[in-house]
């Protein structure tokens, strides 16, 4: 599965420009009472740049200063023009790095992060027990969740897209994408489960159609020369190989209602698919990969072999053609989850700053 790396980004001194400013705007009374709120954002903005990847700490912190500056973007007009602190992030991609006066996009950097880390968190789960499948599924919606969220930042603040990997289509892949590996993570949970082959069906359909999705905006103009080109091989064996599974799973569950004929039509479809499909493994594809993509052709082949002998001796039925075959409905059982609270996310410990907009409004009427 495919974790997100982190943005990087370098050292930034917030105390002092903030302090000056509540000094000059109230006064240095309220200006130094605050002195020690400003040093523990400070602080905690360089926790964040340094913590190490996959970590639930980790995860806590960034949620945690990301809920901190919504409280910060109210109070402190943080711009080239005002308050001149500039924020430097490289892109996770190929780590080309963009610096901005924007407390926005300090925010959405932080938020994308969040959602890395997340990743990461999933990826690093042992899978093969049910506890582990569980825990990676709840890491990936929380990430698409995260990377939506960011979405929704950057659409208010457009300045952001300066660094590509915040372009609402880098968000939206990244978000499609960890729904893709949560849905596999419900697939799997299914398949140990032993579920019916007409439920496993939807499920893997839709695994497909998710992994389709992330392919194609990883090979759209925006993001083709800087998305890592083993993300999208892989993405790709993904689709073809589940839509192969949902054939394959379909053509089992139609037998059993002894509609044989359809059976080896579904499998034949199933069959094309993966023999394509072997063809796209190259030396950068992952094992695990690999490993289900040929497991998965191999028990495919087996199933096709013995269903077309079985129709040819006994039930003698018509084999439909490709095209006459109902599609497959899809069952999405994952979405985004909503960003949690963070510890201590009620304390505001800049709640005597009125917010610039209302000191802006206010002068008006002086």
């Amino acid at each position: 599965m495919i974790p997100i790396p982190r943005k990087k980004t370098d050292q930034v001194l917030l105390a002092e420009p903030l302090r000056s400013y509540i000094a000059s705007h109230h006064n240095e009374n309220i200006a130094n009472a605050h002195l020690d709120a400003l040093t523990s954002l400070n602080q905690l903005r360089e926790d964040v740049r340094l913590i190490p990847d996959k970590s639930d700490l980790g995860r806590d912190l960034h949620l945690r200063y990301y809920n901190l500056l919504g409280l910060l973007s109210r109070r402190f007009p943080i711009t080239e023009a005002t308050i001149r602190i500039q924020f430097p992030w490289t892109d996770a991609y190929k780590m080309k790095k963009i610096s901005l006066f924007s407390v926005h996009f300090e925010r959405a950097s932080v938020l994308f992060n969040y959602g890395s880390v997340l990743s990461q968190l999933a990826v690093s789960q042992a899978r093969v027990s049910d506890e582990g499948i569980k825990k990676a599924n709840a890491f990936f919606q929380g990430a698409a969740g995260a990377f939506q969220a960011v979405k929704d930042i950057v659409q208010e603040h457009p300045e952001c897209c300066n660094s590509v990997d915040l372009t609402p289509e880098s968000l939206q892949m990244l978000s499609v994408l960890m729904l893709a590996q949560a849905q596999e993570c419900i697939y799997t949970k299914a398949t140990r489960d032993n579920m019916k082959d007409g439920i496993v069906c939807k499920l893997a359909a839709q695994v497909a159609d998710y992994y389709e999705q992330a392919a194609s905006l990883m090979n759209g103009a925006v993001l083709k020369s800087v998305v890592d080109r083993n993300w999208a091989s892989q993405a790709e064996l993904m689709a073809s190989t589940f839509k192969a599974v949902s054939q394959w799973r379909l053509s089992n569950s139609v037998a059993e209602g002894m509609k044989y004929g359809e059976q080896v039509a579904r499998l034949n479809v199933a069959f094309n698919i993966m023999t394509e499909t072997k063809k796209k493994i190259n030396k950068s594809t992952q094992p695990e990969i690999k490993e289900f993509v040929e497991k998965t052709a191999s028990q495919i082949e087996k199933g096709f072999q013995v269903a077309v002998k079985e129709n040819d001796t006994i039930y003698h039925e018509s084999v439909p053609p490709e095209n006459k075959l109902e599609a497959i409905e899809r069952k999405a059982i994952v979405k985004g989850t909503p960003l949690p609270d963070a510890p201590g996310a009620s304390e505001d410990p800049f709640s005597a700053i009125v917010p610039f907009q209302i000191q802006e409004t206010a002068t008006i009427y002086i």
